[in-house]
């Protein structure tokens, strides 16, 4: 009993998967399943076998709707396909996300330093900060001094930084609302960001 809810775990196959005859150190007798061989002497297998099996099966099994095989022991590929091909697209793939998301750190990163840098003393004199002001200081400063001159985009900034978007705040006083006037409620607020309504 413990085998078979292994060999299901291997497979990830459904609960009732069909029974295979097996040999005595547990792997599938190909030979009983199979139902004969293609013209380069590979087994072809019921389609059901060859879709819970296949990760236990031998390389180049061949499901009986000759659409599918298995290869490099335990992947299921396109019947007539290169595994080698299909390998090395994985494995440009693998390589695409790790340094997409290498360059995603440094990039944050990058920002962290500049952020906690000091800011120009210049800037800083202007600004009429702390001498030991950084850059981030420096940053939301000039904003608040732009709200201040009537720029209504550098004051919803500062207001959205803040956490005192009116939208969060709409959302955070009504009690009551049902999905739809949540999703409603969502829609709303990605036509406004998409149109960024100038004043």
């Amino acid at each position: 009993m413990e085998d078979q809810k292994n060999i299901k775990k291997l497979n990830n196959g459904p609960e009732d998967l069909p029974e295979v005859p097996r040999l005595p150190d547990g792997k599938i007798d190909i030979e009983k399943i199979s139902t004969g061989k293609d013209d380069k002497n590979n087994y072809i297998v019921p389609d059901e076998i060859l879709e819970n099996y296949y990760k236990e099966l031998p390389n180049n099994i061949i499901n009986q709707s000759r659409t599918k095989r298995t290869y490099n022991g335990g992947l299921l590929g396109v019947f007539g396909g290169d595994p080698a091909a299909d390998l090395e697209k994985q494995r440009k793939g693998r390589e695409a996300q790790a340094a997409a998301y290498r360059q995603r750190q440094t990039n944050k990163e990058i920002i962290d330093i500049i952020y906690s840098r000091k800011a120009p003393k210049e800037v800083i004199e202007r600004l009429g900060l702390t001498a030991d002001a950084t850059v981030i200081e420096a940053i939301n400063a000039a904003q608040a001094l732009e709200a201040m001159r009537g720029n209504s985009k550098a004051y919803e900034v500062l207001r959205d930084t803040a956490g005192e978007k009116p939208v969060d705040k709409l959302d955070a006083s009504i009690t009551g609302l049902t999905e739809e006037d949540k999703e409603m409620i969502r829609n709303m607020e990605s036509r406004l960001a998409a149109e960024k309504i100038q004043p």
